[in-house]
């Protein structure tokens, strides 16, 4: 069980976060900067928040557990993973964002998918949003896990009420802040990896 200097920690860093939102919800004057930040991402904040997001709890806990269960042959999933960002940043990145602006300004990939392919009937949108829906809930979910096994570890807290805490403390800023706030807790948790 944690003693009360990490009780502190966590709720000092919680407080933190919850502030980074609030300071972003008072710069935001339109739907664009809750979801896009505006496109006004620093470099700095962007390299962060995206090291930050990948560095998740599938890296930290699900990708060790394979490597032991299936061996040295899993070296190939940090391979292909950083292959795949890296291709994300040097191809995708600079003529996704040049088309979403050309496309109207479009704040989803659904929704530019509707308009860069003239789509009147909406099928694509919901097609592409039940997609993206699928993978992200994955993803989400691994990292609620991790959560909450954080949580078990350290303050005893059972599973399924740390799931529901780490769910809490996430929707907290993301709801209160947007994409802004959510890139610099981002940062802010890329800082404390590097420190640590």
């Amino acid at each position: 069980m944690a003693n009360s200097w990490v009780i502190l920690g966590f709720g000092a860093y919680f407080v933190m976060l919850i502030g980074i939102a609030i300071v972003g919800a008072r710069k935001m004057r339109d739907m664009s900067d809750y979801v896009l930040g505006g496109r006004r991402l620093s470099s700095f904040t962007a390299a962060l928040s995206a090291g930050s997001s990948t560095t998740s709890a599938w890296t930290m806990l699900a990708l060790p557990a394979l490597a032991f269960t299936s061996g040295a042959v899993e070296v190939w999933v940090p391979a292909g993973a950083a292959l795949g960002v890296w291709l994300s940043w040097t191809v995708l990145a600079k003529r996704l964002r040049h088309y979403t602006i050309e496309a109207g300004n479009v704040l989803t990939i659904p929704e530019f998918y509707e308009v860069r392919f003239g789509d009147t009937t909406g099928a694509l949108r919901v097609m592409t949003s039940a997609i993206t829906i699928l993978f992200v809930v994955f993803y989400v979910s691994s990292g609620l896990v991790g959560g909450s096994k954080l949580l078990e570890t350290i303050f005893g807290i059972e599973e399924n009420t740390g799931v529901v805490l780490t769910f809490i403390a996430v929707a907290s800023y993301t709801l209160i802040g947007g994409f802004m706030a959510v890139s610099r807790t981002d940062v802010s948790q890329a800082l404390l990896m590097l420190v640590s």
